[in-house]
């Protein structure tokens, strides 16, 4: 059952992307997130995240979201190119 709940998400990151409130930055415990931070960056301010989903692309050009759960709430951020684009709770 828990598989199946992983695989959920997974497959929903993209969905939830687009039904976000959206935030403009985010506090981590290793410094702030904005739009244009690297996704290095947010590893390392944040850590590992929840789970992630690459939506699209290859190594060279790539889309991927990242689900995070900071204080109780869950944030995804979504990267192009390595970069943040979106940030937002999840609605």
């Amino acid at each position: 059952m828990r598989s199946f709940g992983v695989l959920f998400v997974l497959f929903s990151l993209t969905a939830f992307a687009q039904d976000t409130n959206r935030v403009s930055n985010l506090k981590c415990k290793g410094g702030w997130v904005t739009s244009g931070t690297s996704k290095l960056e947010v590893i390392s301010y944040c850590g590992q995240p929840k789970y992630t989903d690459v939506t699209s692309g290859d190594n060279m050009v790539k889309s991927e979201d990242l689900l995070y759960t900071i204080k109780r709430k869950d944030y995804i951020i979504s990267f192009s190119n390595g970069k943040v684009v979106h940030m937002g709770t999840i609605k």
